[in-house]
């Protein structure tokens, strides 16, 4: 993260070019890889005044809106114990699929 506040994210590689469907799916893949220990997936940063949504959005582009609730309230907080993954502190950091 930068001093201002601006965190400089990279997107996966290919995530501007899939389909919402291809992204979802490639979402989902990548959190079981995280918890079988097949990927080790990075820490972002939270910043003030972000909620989760706005997170995946920031991190993944437009496609991370289509991701559904359910998703991330069991699956990403799956990867994320002991955090509430919806409720979230700034500079909290969040374990997410890459």
């Amino acid at each position: 993260a930068l001093a201002d506040g601006k965190a400089l994210e990279k997107k996966p590689q290919g995530a501007r070019s899939q389909t919402t469907e291809q992204f979802l799916a490639s979402f989902s893949d990548g959190i079981e890889m995280v918890r079988s220990g097949a990927s080790k997936g990075r820490y972002v940063e939270v910043i003030e005044g972000e909620g989760m949504s706005q997170l995946l959005t920031r991190v993944y582009g437009t496609h991370a809106k289509r991701i559904p609730d359910v998703v991330i309230k069991y699956q990403l907080q799956g990867i994320n114990p002991g955090k509430d993954i919806m409720d979230l502190p700034s500079l909290e950091r969040v374990l997410l699929p890459f």
